[in-house]
């Protein structure tokens, strides 16, 4: 009985990164968000951010990813239960966009407020 339970969630968490890989190899947005989470990760090490900023940075990178997986995950489920347009489907689709576009604004924003003033202070050292 446990052996069963242990297989049942180690399936589901293959099931899990079945889905990221998914939304890796078939969503544009998804590889653009990753693209721009490598940047700033590298960008933190270069700035030498704080333990706490460095939370805020990874709850951002993390909010925008699951974003888009829900956003992925929402088109193709609207995608099944609708071949034709349906102004219902686009409105859904269109909000989940929107849900993507709120939190990568959201976290650029918590970004400049990290990042500003760090870039400003380096290159005052030059000048």
């Amino acid at each position: 009985m446990v052996i069963n339970y242990i297989k049942q969630k180690i399936l589901s968490f293959q099931h899990a990164f079945h889905g990221i890989l998914c939304c890796f190899v078939q969503e544009e947005n998804f590889k653009i968000h990753i693209a721009s989470a490598t940047i700033v990760i590298v960008l933190n090490f270069l700035l030498r951010i704080s333990i706490l900023e460095w939370c805020f940075i990874l709850l951002c990178i993390g909010f925008v990813l699951a974003a888009e997986l829900i956003n992925s995950a929402i088109e193709r489920t609207i995608d099944i239960n609708t071949l034709d347009f349906h102004p219902l489907a686009k409105i859904g689709k269109d909000m989940a966009a929107g849900a993507v576009l709120v939190s990568a604004l959201i976290s650029c924003l918590i970004g400049a407020l990290i990042y500003f003033p760090k870039i400003l202070s380096f290159f005052k050292v030059f000048l």
